[in-house]
């Protein structure tokens, strides 16, 4: 076959959708792509809630402490008061100090390790963040690009289409149009019907005879030898003994008719 043959207008129009339909699903599964790592960056982004939850577990712990404080300061003050400080007082002290000591202590660490973490979440929420917009960008993008190349395609479709039936219309018309006998055609048909009008006018036409007759004088009896030879010369030329039947002239045919103009 074949391969520079103009292809019909209908298969132009499918393979140019089938090669839109093949473009779009690629862009789909594209975006859904795209939507799937949104989502997973969006569950990731729950670590913000567990760094509430950090502060609030950070809230309590300190709240617990001041409790502590409070009731060691008050717990030092009633045993000043009602027990012996030389035998009871050194001992509660040391332990309460220990307590508010080691208390400290997990504070302190727990307090750094919540501030690293904060860090650390902070940077990652921020990194998603600018991935988000990123990917929200290129879906943008994708989005109004896929749109843009649908309608030039559209445009171009349907400019086709309209030039192909502006086409099919013009070569319809031409066809269905009668066709109008050239004037060359005509002139010939013209002089070949006048050159047979002419050849027939030729056959049925005789030229007067040229004989010079000598005049006539009246004698009887020579004048009656002379008609009689004259009536035998002029019979004999212009009057055939025979039976002969001379055909009428017949009609000249109608030309145009025969070659159908």
């Amino acid at each position: 076959m074949n391969k520079n043959m103009r292809k019909s207008p209908i298969t132009q129009l499918k393979e140019d959708l089938e090669t839109l339909r093949q473009k779009k699903l690629d862009d789909d599964l594209l975006v859904q792509r795209q939507n799937s790592a949104i989502s997973k960056l969006k569950k990731q982004l729950a670590l913000q809630t567990e760094i509430q939850q950090e502060l609030k577990r950070k809230a309590m712990l300190q709240s617990k402490l001041k409790a502590i404080v409070a009731e060691t300061q008050s717990f030092s003050v009633d045993v000043v008061d009602s027990l012996d400080v030389k035998t009871t007082l050194p001992q509660d002290l040391s332990s309460y100090t220990a307590t508010i000591k080691e208390l400290q202590s997990q504070l302190e660490s727990r307090e750094d390790d919540f501030k690293r973490k904060l860090d650390q979440y902070q940077r990652e929420l921020q990194h998603k963040d600018q991935c988000i917009q990123r990917q929200q960008a290129i879906h943008e993008q994708l989005q109004r690009h896929h749109a843009d190349q649908i309608a030039q395609l559209n445009t171009a479709h349907m400019n086709r289409v309209r030039k192909l039936q502006a086409q099919y219309e013009k070569e319809a018309a031409s066809i269905h149009k009668p066709s109008k006998p050239s004037i060359h055609s005509i002139d010939i048909n013209l002089a070949i019907e006048q050159a047979l009008n002419e050849f027939e006018q030729e056959q049925h036409n005789h030229a007067p005879s040229t004989t010079v007759f000598k005049p006539l004088v009246y004698h009887p009896a020579t004048l009656k030898t002379q008609v009689k030879a004259n009536q035998q010369w002029y019979s004999k030329r212009y009057m055939p003994l025979d039976a002969i039947s001379w055909p009428a002239p017949q009609t000249v045919p109608n030309l145009k008719r025969q070659i159908h103009i």
